[in-house]
C-alpha cells in the first residue's frame, strides 16, 4: 500500500522539479544585469550551451577564450551589474571585485536579452559601444569634440 501511495507521488515531484527547472532560466535571466552575469558565470565553465543562447550571434566562444576566463576568475572575485534600458536595448556595466570594468550593449529578441556586444572599459570607451565618436586615448587619430 505504502508503495502505490509513494511511487505516484515521487513521480509526480519529480515532474514537478523537472518543469520548474525548465522554467528557470528566463525567470533568472529577466534583465539584461542577469544576462551579464550569466555570460561571466559559464565563460569560466565552458557551458558553451549557455553562452550560445545568451549570445545574439549565437556562436560559442574559443577554448582560448575559456581558458583566459579561467585564469582570471579568482582575480576578477565577484561582480556587480547596472543596466539601462531603451525600448528593446540595454547598457550593462559589470564592474568586478579587482575593479574591472566591462561594458555591454544588448538587445531584446523575442522577449529575451541577448548580448550584442561586450569591450572592457580600458579597451574602448563605453561611448564607443553606443556608437558616438570617441577614439581610446593613445589612438594617433585626432579626437572629435
Amino acid at each position: 500500500m505504502y508503495q502505490q501511495i509513494f511511487t505516484p507521488f515521487a513521480l509526480l515531484l519529480l515532474l514537478f522539479v523537472f518543469i520548474a527547472g525548465c522554467d528557470a532560466p528566463s525567470e533568472v535571466l529577466s534583465t539584461p544585469s542577469d544576462v551579464v552575469k550569466a555570460y561571466f558565470t559559464a565563460l569560466p565553465k565552458g557551458d558553451q550551451k549557455t553562452i550560445q543562447e545568451i549570445q545574439l550571434d549565437g556562436e560559442g566562444v574559443s577554448p582560448l577564450a575559456v581558458g583566459v576566463a579561467r585564469s582570471l576568475a579568482d582575480e576578477r572575485g565577484k561582480i556587480k551589474c547596472s543596466h539601462t534600458i531603451d525600448g528593446d536595448s540595454a547598457m550593462v556595466k559589470a564592474v568586478f571585485d579587482n575593479g574591472e570594468v566591462i561594458n555591454a550593449v544588448l538587445v531584446k529578441v523575442d522577449g529575451k536579452w541577448k548580448i550584442d556586444v561586450m569591450a572592457n572599459e580600458k579597451l574602448v570607451p563605453a561611448s564607443a559601444l553606443k556608437g558616438g565618436n570617441d577614439k581610446p586615448a593613445d589612438s594617433d587619430e585626432p579626437q572629435q569634440p
